[in-house]
């Protein structure tokens, strides 16, 4: 399930429950206008089992270059989490 922006086709809310294993995830998107071309900046991730019991919500930044690709992603403490190998390959014609 999610739920999107009218007519732009971004997303602010999803749900995934996962068959095999009942967990259900929550994302929420969060944006800043017409910052990061449109783009979500960050993600509130929820995670629940079949416990019932959810973890406490992470939230991921995601930091973009001058042509919209992502370049890094950290937490809420600003902790690096993931970086690509090499940096993004631009086409230009």
């Amino acid at each position: 399930m999610y739920v999107g922006l009218g007519g732009t086709g971004k997303s602010i809310y999803e749900r995934t429950t996962y068959v095999k294993t009942g967990k259900k995830e929550h994302v929420h998107f969060v944006y800043a206008g017409g910052a990061h071309g449109g783009n979500a900046f960050a993600l509130r991730v929820v995670t629940e089992d079949q416990s019932g019991d959810p973890p406490p919500p992470t939230t991921k930044y995601y930091h973009f270059d001058h042509l919209g690709s992502v370049t890094a992603i950290s937490d809420d403490t600003g902790t690096s989490l993931a970086q690509p190998a090499a940096p993004p390959q631009h086409c230009w014609l």
